[in-house]
């Protein structure tokens, strides 16, 4: 019957008996799921089901196939459902959904209506901290619930199950508000479903619901995964409050120095660092960067040699896009985060850039001043307002207070040549582990210490200089188009086992193209055009043709110091023989080679 049941006095779950005759219940259903036929999967043998009553009490549910037909078109996830005479059975099983020992059954004398009034919550979620799943304290014999952001998630795994059947699965990597990482492993429709949604959605954030879950012990580990029936997967869901409650919360640990750093994905899809850096995305040298014609993510290993001034932006933080400054007197707006769609962002003009990744510092050559531009960072300030133009953003059109993030223009060289990267804030804090605000205060104090009107970059980001990083960047479409010569680093590691790896895979000697001097082609190297011969550069795989034409290069040039300026107060963390000061300010350690006569 569709007609609401009056019935006066509902039971809670937590007091039902099976010595009472009658039994009434008002519940919300929180997952449904098909159970199939064993002897053939194929056909349904029943409903299964989880609800709770409004006082947050839950409870597994059953309808049998047979009674499918009349009681089916209740079943549906988030109904209000009022039950009269349900049977009550035993809830057992060395893995349960619900810690409760009873289990509603649905059959011929069972009365089933819609209720239309509910005053408990909607979901009734009960997260598991991470620290416990950690520690391995946590229930392995109930089905669990976790909350956390996504940090990384691994390429799609095919198998075969047990019975032989095709299967698929994908780990991700969560983590909490307290900066504690799990492991999530999901199965088949469930690894689908957040792909789907990873190459439908690209935000800022992802914020992952799983409820219930099951965890288990493995080999000494934690191991956190989907059930094989009954798990809810929520992404970014704007409809669950509890969402945006954890955003919210998120947003205002992000930029906290005591909040370990946030690496957003900006493809929607990353991987194990070791296996992303040597197995799935592409090596290249840095000179073959340049000569990549389809937008692409390419792994690169090279050593910092320049830091560019332009090394933070002034960023909104409800979409971490670029503030405007302003001077406008009106007043702040309130500091809530902006609430994450699931519509895809606006276009971006690219002839007026204002994404992350195209409003990187330009080179500077020697020959040209370094001149101020309207939306070139400056010191931040108690005063400091600006206005976000992001028309998604709840701030459109008003006076904000920004706050910084890390923008940092390195060049970075290997045996090949030289190429232009921008380290954002996740990836930065990863290597300074210091938020872009505590360096930018840090930095004010040391000038202002030092009266040194001269210092362009913060002691804690010169350290990154002579130092060795494999990056992964990526040569997007604007990059290609434009010429645009500052790639965007995704991702940055120093970690000895990775590079050691790249070097021994992909070493100099290895290299299969040579890049001879002569007069015709024109060959781009740091800000200056260079011409060349057009018979000159050989594609990969023609290099044993000029075999005996290769030549050490300690063999043809010398090397000699360049002249420095006065001493200048360099990190001990920055090993270096020598430091020069380039034209923008920026702190450089180069080696001159001077050809050698041939006698």
């Amino acid at each position: 019957m569709d007609q609401q049941l009056q019935v006066q006095n509902f039971q809670p779950l937590n007091e039902l008996q099976v010595s009472n005759m009658e039994h009434y219940v008002k519940v919300r259903v929180l997952s449904v799921w098909k159970r199939p036929l064993y002897s053939n999967p194929t056909q349904t043998y029943s409903v299964e089901f989880v609800c709770a009553d409004e006082e947050g009490n839950k409870i597994s549910g059953s309808c049998l196939f047979k009674w499918l037909n009349r009681f089916q078109r209740f079943f549906i996830n988030q109904n209000v459902l009022i039950i009269k005479r349900p049977l009550l059975g035993s809830n057992t099983g060395t893995w349960r959904m619900v810690d409760h020992p009873l289990k509603l059954g649905i059959n011929f004398e069972t009365h089933v209506a819609r209720g239309t009034e509910w005053s408990g919550d909607d979901r009734f979620f009960n997260f598991t901290d991470f620290k416990t799943i950690v520690e391995l304290e946590a229930s392995t014999t109930l089905s669990i619930d976790v909350i956390g952001v996504l940090r990384e998630n691994e390429p799609l795994t095919h198998f075969k199950t047990k019975d032989k059947r095709d299967s698929v699965k994908m780990r991700i990597k969560l983590e909490d508000l307290k900066g504690e990482s799990i492991y999530v492993t999901l199965f088949d429709a469930f690894a689908h479903q957040l792909l789907n949604y990873l190459a439908a959605h690209e935000e800022p954030h992802y914020v992952i619901i799983l409820q219930f879950g099951r965890f288990a012990i493995y080999e000494g580990r934690h191991s956190v995964s989907n059930a094989f029936d009954g798990t809810n997967l929520f992404i970014n869901s704007h409809d669950v409050k509890e969402t945006s409650t954890f955003l919210e919360s998120f947003l205002q640990t992000v930029d906290s120095p005591k909040t370990p750093s946030y690496s957003r994905a900006s493809s929607g899809v990353t991987y194990n660092m070791e296996l992303d850096f040597l197995e799935v995305t592409a090596f290249n040298h840095t000179a073959e960067v340049q000569g990549i014609e389809e937008a692409n993510k390419v792994i690169v290993l090279g050593t910092v040699k320049m830091i560019y001034d332009t090394w933070y932006y002034q960023a909104c933080k409800r979409c971490i896009k670029i503030v405007q400054p302003t001077t406008e007197a009106l007043p702040l707006t309130e500091d809530v985060p902006l609430a994450i769609t699931d519509g895809q962002p606006l276009p971006i003009t690219r002839e007026q850039p204002q994404s992350l990744t195209e409003t990187e510092p330009q080179p500077i050559s020697q020959d040209q001043s370094v001149a101020k531009t309207e939306t070139e960072p400056q010191p931040i300030t108690e005063a400091v307002t600006g206005i976000c133009n992001n028309s998604d953003c709840k701030s459109y059109k008003k006076v904000i207070q920004p706050f910084p993030r890390f923008k940092i223009g390195l060049k970075v060289q290997d045996s090949s040549g030289t190429v232009n990267l921008t380290l954002f804030d996740g990836e930065a804090k990863k290597l300074l582990h210091k938020s872009a605000s505590e360096v930018l205060s840090n930095f004010q104090r040391e000038k202002n210490a030092n009266d040194d009107v001269d210092l362009k970059v913060p002691t804690e980001i010169q350290a990154l200089l002579e130092r060795k990083y494999a990056f992964k960047i990526d040569v997007s479409e604007f990059n290609i188009k434009k010429r645009y010569k500052f790639y965007t680093v995704e991702k940055v590691t120093d970690d000895q086992k990775i590079m050691k790896a790249l070097e021994e895979k992909y070493s100099s000697d290895q290299v299969s193209y040579i890049i001879f001097i002569n007069l015709d082609v024109v060959s781009f190297t740091g800000d200056n055009e260079t011409p060349l011969s057009v018979n000159t550069v050989l594609s990969r795989g023609e290099g044993s043709q000029a075999a005996d034409l290769k030549r050490n290069l300690d063999e043809v040039y010398d090397e000699d110091l360049p002249i420095t300026s006065p001493a200048k107060a360099t990190p001990s963390s920055v090993k270096s023989d020598s430091n020069s000061k380039s034209d923008n300010g920026s702190f450089v350690k180069e080696k001159l080679l001077i050809p050698k006569v041939e006698k």
